[in-house]
């Protein structure tokens, strides 16, 4: 008869089996160390592995002596059945699932399943923990490959940032250096409000070279506008600039009679909104008119010369 009593020494080599399965590396070499150690335990004559619709390769031989065969379920999903094989009365499945997903199962070749029987609910544990941790493992390796995929969006991020950095800084370069090169005089100014929000007066935040050079004196950056040049109200200036910062329209103006606050005796002044303030450039253009008005004296002599002739 059998003895259907427990070993205390089958029991510790199932614990050691359980403690020892996640730290082997793959599956093959779990099937061959669960070959060996369940092949143990009473009851049972040998034990294979079945993953994936395939027995693992732990002795090939005993396979095909045995015709073992990969029980077929209708999938591997945590809803399939458990593993079914017919007409092998000589053959124990244990299903390898967790809750969500089944991978298998291990194929028990019993010579005594009343042995057999008293350690099932061990088996049954063991083939839990064979799902659980191929189930981590394949969630570790899907986390991996995310986690290389975010890496390398971010360092793609970051190379275009950085792309991007450089053109911008190269394009603000550029954009000093013609400016700094430009004749006109050129002033980047914010607008500064008072309590009821409306324009008092307004603060240099750029200045390039030829506009510098009028003011030689002075540091215009941070200095406010009406403080350098009261005159501006008279010449109708600051209300201009005003009126661009309230509407978003380019201004052009010209202002007459002002060489000694213009460094020009006619001075064009053309005005854009910059955020809450202006961009203005000044640019002489009294010779322009001169030749104009030399043309136009030019072609009335021309005139009464053809009339009286």
């Amino acid at each position: 008869m059998s003895d259907n009593r427990l070993s205390a020494e089958v029991l510790g080599k199932l614990l050691v089996a359980l403690q020892t399965l996640d730290i082997l590396p793959d599956v093959k070499p779990m099937a061959e160390f669960l070959h060996s150690a369940l092949g143990e335990v009473p009851g049972i004559t040998s034990a294979f592995v079945c993953l994936d619709r395939q027995i693992l390769p732990a002795d090939q031989r005993a396979i095909a002596t045995l015709d073992l065969r990969c029980p077929q379920a209708a999938d591997l999903s945590a809803s399939a059945p458990l593993c079914v094989l017919k007409d092998r009365p000589d053959i124990e499945l244990v299903a390898v699932r967790t809750p969500r997903r089944a991978f298998g199962c291990l194929q028990l070749v019993v010579n005594d399943r009343a042995q057999l029987e008293a350690y099932k609910p061990f088996l049954v544990n063991i083939g839990h923990m064979v799902a659980t941790i191929l189930e981590n493992r394949e969630i570790d390796r899907s986390l991996a490959s995310a986690n290389a995929q975010l890496n390398g969006l971010v360092d793609e991020l970051e190379d275009r940032v950085k792309e991007r950095t450089r053109e911008l800084g190269a394009a603000q370069e550029r954009y000093r250096t013609t400016l700094a090169t430009l004749p006109d005089a050129i002033s980047a100014l914010r607008a500064v409000r008072g309590e009821s929000g409306a324009i008092v007066d307004f603060e240099w935040t750029y200045v390039n070279p030829a506009e510098a050079a009028q003011h030689p004196q002075t540091r215009l950056v941070g200095a406010r506008m009406l403080d350098i040049h009261p005159e501006y109200r008279e010449l109708g200036l600051f209300d201009a600039l005003s009126g661009v910062v309230k509407t978003g329209e380019q201004s052009i103006m010209e202002v007459r009679g002002a060489d000694a606050h213009l460094g020009a005796e006619i001075a064009e002044c053309r005005t854009s909104r910059l955020g809450d303030g202006i961009v203005m450039a000044m640019q002489d253009v009294t010779d322009r008119h001169v030749a104009a008005q030399m043309l136009a004296e030019s072609e009335e002599r021309y005139r009464l010369l053809a009339e009286n002739a």
